[in-house]
């Protein structure tokens, strides 16, 4: 029997939460400190991890893939980078340090046992004059 819609859709959320959590722990062991996990602002805006090393606050797009479908860098589209950079100046706005910051994105392929993770520091910009 297939796999209905909703099942492919739960088992690929639980692999973006599993895949979230390697990412999480691959940071750490780099010596970042993670300080918010699938942080939210609205409906709209969510930002996957957001880590702090060495005066940087680094906002990161996980990225799962199972498989060669779509390369998981390219799947960062204009408009989830245009909500990452919203997130992030909101994010900034409320600290009380003037932190320098970046983009990055961590592409992870294959499955919870089998996974080749990649981390791309500042992956992107965000746009120069505030246009999106």
């Amino acid at each position: 029997m297939a796999e209905s819609r909703k099942e492919i859709n739960d088992r690929n959320r639980e692999w973006g939460e599993k895949a979230e959590a390697i990412a999480a722990d691959y940071l750490l062991s780099e010596g970042y400190t993670i300080r918010e996990r699938r942080w939210r602002i609205g409906k709209s805006i969510e930002i996957d991890l957001i880590a702090e090393k060495d005066g940087w606050m680094i906002f990161i797009e996980v990225k799962a893939r199972k498989g060669d479908r779509q390369e998981a860098v390219e799947a960062v589209d204009k408009r989830k980078r245009i909500k990452m950079v919203r997130g992030a100046d909101i994010y900034l706005k409320a600290e009380r340090f003037d932190y320098a910051y970046r983009f990055d994105i961590i592409a992870i392929t294959g499955d919870e046992e089998n996974y080749q993770l990649e981390h791309f520091p500042d992956a992107f910009l965000p746009p120069l004059n505030g246009r999106y």
